[in-house]
């Protein structure tokens, strides 16, 4: 029980010249006062009473030790003319004297355990309510979880700290964001968890700890993340059920301690609600800016960031793009095959625009069977070059319609900021021309706003 108090012995030098001051004074003043016959002489325990008061416990010892020896060896010798015979009696006030500052000393040790395991759950709950705040104040789900993982890697000594969630379809458990060692290789790699391998985790309400010999070998981490030897996996529950869990791994022999494995679940049940919220939050959001039918963006949000990204060019003095492809005699695929099999010809198309664009272009259905594509940081040369891969995409693709292979084309209009036009109704409208210019020229083409063009 007193080991459990005891720190390793670490000297505060401040606090020990300072009551090293006390102690000097008050040994003078009993030294001057009559030794161990001076009325001064309680003046001795002032010290330890002082290091007792401030829970030093390397300091009650040390004065304890320096005014034993003091008093057992120098007091009588040096302050009084008694005879030696008497310094039994001084024998005995300094074994008094070490035995209250050994006595305090256990005292002061206790209580700065007990002020620092306070101020430790202090800061414990201070943080776990700062957690909440944040992440309602978090503008994204990417930035609430990585908030979590840093707050949690502030209170746990951990290696990897990391977050799964389901897919949108419950099929599998996707990585969402990870701290920690070999946590570059893990955002690349993305592994993928089957749900069924974690079933005891998603089901429990509470941390699972689990050594490293004892993982499962699929369960995403064995391969790329070895370096943990204790591992707790703690399910992020809403208010149902399970929508994912956190991982905390450690590169230490020693396992999580029981304080540390509550504090993963006090978090975690913290945050599940918050970032579910959030989550269904972008999940909404999504559904109101996406196309149904194709899974692109849908015209309100093609208006919406084709005004943002004029803005930032205009700022930053780059080249902005925006290219119309519309599908020629689309009208006879409907009116031939019907419209369920023209919307699987769109599905299609929105496929094939999607695989030949960059991953920082954005991709819309304007309406109907016409797609946009804004394209930042674009002259209208390299726009021309990527219309162009698109239409020769689309061109050389086989369409499956009722059971028939059939092959379309599409023509392209392209306009540019800030040469055409520094609005987004003046950047349509010249890129709606050039479509247009391109249906009279025989389909199959991509125009731009100047005489410069290919063609089939």
């Amino acid at each position: 029980m007193v080991r459990r108090w005891l720190p390793a012995f670490c000297v505060d030098w401040p606090t020990l010249l300072h009551i090293a001051l006390a102690t000097l004074i008050a040994l003078i003043i009993v030294m001057l006062s009559g030794g161990r016959f001076s009325f001064w002489y309680p003046l001795l325990y002032l010290p330890i009473i002082i290091a007792i008061v401030r829970c030093d416990i390397e300091v009650v010892l040390t004065v304890g030790f320096i005014l034993f020896a003091f008093i057992l060896f120098g007091l009588p010798t040096l302050i009084t003319s008694e005879p030696f015979s008497l310094r039994f009696e001084n024998e005995i006030r300094a074994f008094g004297l070490l035995l209250s500052a050994l006595i305090g000393g256990l005292y002061a040790a206790r209580t700065r355990h007990e002020m620092q395991r306070t101020r430790r759950e202090v800061t414990e709950m201070t943080s776990l309510l700062d957690i909440s705040q944040m992440l309602n104040a978090a503008p994204d789900l990417e930035s609430a979880l990585n908030l979590s993982l840093m707050m949690l890697t502030s209170l746990i000594p951990c290696s990897i700290v990391a977050v799964y969630l389901f897919d949108g379809y419950h099929r599998s458990l996707l990585l969402q964001a990870v701290i920690g060692n070999n946590g570059n290789w893990l955002r690349i790699e993305k592994p993928q968890i089957d749900p069924r391998n974690m079933s005891k985790v998603l089901e429990s309400a509470a941390p699972l700890v689990v050594a490293a010999d004892d993982r499962a070998r699929n369960d995403g981490f064995h391969i790329l993340e070895q370096s943990s030897k204790w591992v707790v996996y703690m399910p992020l529950r809403s208010v149902e059920a399970a929508f994912g869990f956190i991982y905390v791994g450690t590169d230490r022999s020693q396992t999580f301690s029981s304080n540390q494995i509550k504090l993963i679940g006090a978090l975690a049940d913290r945050i599940g609600f918050p970032l579910f919220k959030i989550r269904i939050q972008e999940n909404l959001q999504g559904i109101a800016f996406t196309d149904e039918l194709t899974g692109l963006h849908n015209y309100r949000y093609f208006r919406q960031v084709l005004s943002d990204e004029i803005h930032r060019a205009e700022r930053y003095q780059h080249p902005l793009a925006l290219v119309i492809l519309d599908i020629d005699d689309f009208k006879l695929i409907n009116d031939q095959f019907g419209h369920p099999a023209g919307d699987g010809v769109l599905i299609q198309i929105a496929s094939i625009i999607r695989a030949n664009v960059r991953t920082v272009d954005i991709t819309a259905r304007y309406g109907g069977e016409e797609f946009v594509v804004i394209c930042s940081e674009t002259t209208k040369e390299e726009a021309i070059v990527l219309a162009e891969r698109i239409r020769k995409a689309i061109e050389s693709a086989d369409y499956s319609v009722e059971s028939q292979v059939a092959h379309l084309t599409v023509c392209a209009g392209i306009s540019v900021y800030p040469g055409d036009s520094d609005s987004v109704n003046g950047l349509l409208r010249e890129a709606d021309t050039c479509l247009y210019r391109a249906k009279q020229a025989g389909k199959n083409r991509v125009e731009a706003t100047e005489p410069t063009h290919t063609s089939s």
